[in-house]
């Protein structure tokens, strides 16, 4: 997804308080939220009614031992393979023991605050991770000011730091970024967020490089690609007090660039991401849909995650529509355990000719919006 983020700016902040409250209270909340949602929804016969499967669950469970050291090294890289050890660098925030249904409510403080309030108002339930972009225009942007990640680490909740490979201009290029001469600014981003307390960010380098949109979506610079996407994870694994997940990071569906020839070998990548927009055909089956995607991450013994994902409203008129069966197809999708799904952020955000914000009376999507809802409340029970 293209966004335009805003540039470092001066900050007041806001220390939020977690979200506190037992299971029952929670599952009465989302009971309430089934009970006042008018019913779309058709259940397949073979989904459950309330809990996940196990090894979703098991596969979302990260450590919280706060005292415990772990070295550079070790970090996520070198599990063995094993996708339930994936996430195990994953520590300090809230536990995540089942599916949570993530979001990306708008850039830095903004989008930390319509998280915390218009989502869960519509979701019922506090978001585990908030997905974010840095801004490209500098250097100094894309490695974390504290104008971006301040909000985050007060919110309580898990960043998702989507990085850009490149600045804006046009002299920076990813034959540089491969031979090192960006190294620097990959250590001072892995720093700031140890010390923003944001040691457990899942980072998503250089993501939807095979959608040809970006400046580091370039087909005739694949291997240039490659290499600096293995050395940003190097320099970022080289921080001490890091334990970041990394999310390699495309588009579903029929793409410009095959993805499989910008994949930077199991060493690198913890988890595989995948964004998916309804455009109006069938996501999951399509030729690269996420049926696809779920063989592949499975032939790499990786977890898969949604990255992105949103019904699409386009000014161009290619966009799905106020469509709530897609809604209900990827929440079939990413509880189906063959799936292997760890995470899913919604794109809750929209533009005068690019939208998918289900939230606010003046969504263009009212039945998606009740889908969603509709949802969640049957997730949380």
């Amino acid at each position: 997804m293209v966004l335009k983020v805003p540039t470092r700016r001066r900050l007041r902040e806001t220390p939020r308080s977690r979200p506190s409250g037992g299971r029952r209270a929670a599952s009465t909340a989302a009971l309430a939220l089934l009970l006042s949602v008018p019913v779309y929804w058709q259940a397949p016969a073979t989904w459950a009614a309330s809990a996940l499967s196990a090894p979703v669950a098991t596969t979302l469970a990260r450590s919280v031992d706060a005292g415990s050291s772990q070295s550079t090294s070790s970090s996520t890289h070198g599990t063995g393979g094993d996708p339930q050890n994936a996430l195990n660098g994953m520590r300090g925030r809230t536990p995540v023991t089942r599916l949570a249904l993530s979001v990306y409510a708008g850039p830095a403080a903004k989008g930390v605050q319509r998280a915390s309030d218009d989502w869960s108002a519509l979701v019922g339930t506090q978001p585990a991770q908030i997905l974010d972009f840095a801004a490209s225009d500098n250097w100094w942007n894309i490695s974390g000011e504290a104008w971006m990640l301040v909000p985050h680490r007060d919110s309580g909740k898990r960043l998702e730091y989507s990085l850009p490979l490149l600045t804006d201009d046009a002299s920076t290029s990813l034959s540089a970024c491969a031979a090192g001469e960006y190294d620097a600014w990959w250590t001072r981003l892995g720093t700031n967020l140890v010390k923003m307390q944001l040691a457990d960010t899942v980072v998503r380098p250089g993501w939807e490089a095979n959608g040809g949109k970006y400046r580091w979506a370039q087909a005739e610079q694949r291997a240039s690609y490659v290499a600096c996407f293995r050395r940003v994870v190097t320099r970022l694994r080289a921080v001490p007090g890091q334990h970041f997940t990394m999310s390699w990071s495309m588009l579903s569906g029929p793409t410009p660039i095959d993805a499989r020839d910008l994949y930077p070998g199991d060493g690198y990548v913890d988890v595989i991401g995948v964004s998916a927009y309804d455009m109006g055909f069938d996501i999951i089956n399509q030729p690269r849909g996420l049926a696809w995607w779920t063989g592949f991450a499975t032939d790499h013994r990786k977890p898969l995650a949604l990255d992105e994902w949103g019904v699409t409203w386009r000014a161009l008129g290619d966009g799905g529509g106020d469509r709530p069966t897609f809604i209900r197809d990827i929440f079939g999708f990413m509880q189906n355990p063959k799936n292997n799904v760890v995470w899913a952020n919604y794109f809750d955000y929209g533009t005068s000719t690019d939208d998918h914000r289900l939230t606010g009376s003046g969504t263009r999507f009212p039945l998606a919006a009740a889908q969603m809802r509709l949802e969640s409340a049957r997730m949380a029970l």
